[in-house]
């Protein structure tokens, strides 16, 4: 436990957070020192004189865009990291640095545990799943908001930035693939943000694992200090101490099999609406 505790220190030290959120911030202001000078010139040139101002901004971009992503990205990066993982990535290199030499002792074997330590075991391996469950679930989710995001700010650009056509049908025929495009990237954020939702439900399932093995020692832990034999081998008889695979009755349901029908009727739903637009075409052809 006080390897453990040592290790979780480091994680989530304020000392090392402060000291690791000064070594992007200056790995930010480095990599886009180009950059920040031109809008930092940029704004000076604002305050001074108003005119050109669109040309100048746009000049920014063109002659940094190279030192713009980097910057961008070493700014964004550790963010991402820390809502995916629950931890800074430099500190998470130094934890596992400082637990190379302890992680031999952890590595249990079955055949050397007693029944107690055997269900702790158990215990952990399935919180480790439920965790990883629960970082592809932010994983899923931060990509679809992302293009989600993307799509969006990409049509308004696209709108904004284009040349106004006072011809309707010509505008009509510009904005068409615009909203082509948009809608490919809004269905590609539908699938990450459904598979989110996926992910979370099967956290939630071996969540409730994890919890249901927490009881089984609680209870035998209960039954030893107690010397309730009997109790204990009743309960082992009924199997009421292992996983049973969550069988349900006649009738019965979960959040699991809830959102597998979600899951297909969404998908029947755009298959419909598909083959609605494509009748339409034939009909209209």
């Amino acid at each position: 436990m006080e390897v453990e505790e040592r290790i979780e220190r480091i994680r989530n030290g304020a000392v090392i957070k402060w000291l690791e959120v000064m070594i992007w911030f200056c790995l930010c202001l480095y990599l886009g020192e180009g950059f920040w000078g031109d809008l930092y010139d940029f704004i000076e040139h604002i305050a001074t004189e108003r005119s050109d101002s669109y040309r100048y901004f746009t000049n920014i971009f063109d002659n940094n865009l190279e030192e713009m992503f980097f910057a961008i990205l070493s700014a964004i990066f550790p963010i991402l990291y820390l809502n995916i993982n629950g931890v800074l990535p430099i500190a998470e290199i130094i934890a596992k640095f400082a637990s190379i030499g302890e992680a031999k002792k952890y590595d249990f074997n079955s055949d050397s545990l007693n029944s107690e330590q055997y269900l702790q075991l158990l215990s952990a391996k399935s919180e480790n799943i439920a965790l990883g469950m629960e970082k592809k679930a932010r994983i899923y989710m931060i990509v679809g908001v992302t293009f989600s995001a993307a799509g969006i700010l990409a049509l308004i650009l696209s709108s904004s930035l284009g040349e106004t056509k006072l011809d309707i049908t010509a505008s009509l025929l510009d904005t068409l693939p615009k909203l082509g495009a948009f809608a490919f990237v809004q269905a590609i954020a539908f699938f990450f943000l459904k598979q989110y939702r996926v992910s979370m439900e099967e956290f939630r399932y071996y969540e409730a694992i994890k919890r249901k093995q927490e009881e089984n020692i609680l209870f035998y832990k209960t039954a030893a200090e107690h010397e309730w034999q009997d109790i204990l081998k009743l309960s082992i008889a009924n199997g009421s101490m292992f996983s049973s695979g969550f069988t349900l009755d006649s009738g019965k349901t979960t959040q699991v099999l809830e959102t597998d029908k979600l899951e297909t009727s969404d998908y029947k739903m755009l298959e419909k609406i598909i083959g609605g637009i494509f009748d339409k075409n034939a009909a209209n052809k």
